[in-house]
Parts: structure tokens; sequence; C-alpha cells
């Protein structure tokens, strides 16, 4: 199953302890989403954004085959049209145990098709036509 944007149930708030995340990262504890693919247990939630001149700066959680990670990302968007952007990643780093080091690219791979279904903002996405781009 691709990945999907959607809310989070609260069995599954409660079964990844996503209120402990939320309360580690300083969150606000409302408003749950995240990209799923369910059938392989894998997500990426959003959970924090630079403020003002570091408002590129994202955060993520990324649950990936029973490892939680943490990943950096930078984000530029361009609205190209009504409706129609770009969003650039661009990787700035993670939190992985050397024992997932012979999976990343595998990882990464996962991680690119988790951000396209994201597009530039989750369930708020304002961009339908929208192109994804990475610099890792």
């Amino acid at each position: 199953m691709p990945f999907i944007v959607e809310e989070v149930s609260e069995a599954d708030i409660k079964k990844y302890d996503l209120r402990a995340i939320n309360e580690k990262h300083c969150k606000a504890d409302f408003g749950y989403e995240w990209v799923r693919d369910s059938d392989r247990d894998i997500y990426l939630r959003f959970l924090t954004q630079g403020h003002h001149s570091a408002s590129k700066h994202h955060e993520f959680s990324f649950f990936w085959k029973g490892n939680l990670l943490s990943v950096r990302l930078d984000k530029e968007t361009e609205v190209l049209g009504e409706a129609k952007g770009k969003s650039t990643w661009k990787f700035v780093g993670w939190d992985i145990g050397q024992d997932l080091l012979a999976q990343r690219l595998e990882i990464v791979v996962d991680l690119k098709d988790a951000l396209r279904a994201y597009k530039n903002f989750g369930l708020h996405s304002s961009l339908a036509d929208h192109t994804t781009v990475f610099t890792f």
C-alpha cells in the first residue's frame, strides 16, 4: 500500500506513544496527522518547524520497521500557480543507530516516498499539483 496522509486514530496515538513524542519536542497535543504506509508499518510525522529566519528547518519523526528516527530537513516551497507548486527538501541530518546504517539507502527511499505524499504540508497541503525535489 502506498503512503497516505491521514488523521491518527486514538488507538494509534496510544500504540505509538505519540503524546510522549509530542512532549519531548514541545509539540502541542492536538491535531494528530501523519503520512503512513499501514501495510509496512511506516509513518512520517511532522514535529517542529523553526521560527522566523530558521522557518525552513523542519523536524519529523520517521517510524521505520520498528525504529523511531528523528529526521531534520530544510524545506523551500515555490508556488507556481493556483494550487500548483514545488517543495525542495534538503537533508540536514538524522538520529540513526549503528544497527541501521547498512539499511540507510532503503530508509532514504521510503523517506522520499513519504515526503512525496506529504506534499508541502500534510493534510493542510494547498498544492494539489505538487512536485517534490530532494537534495540529500
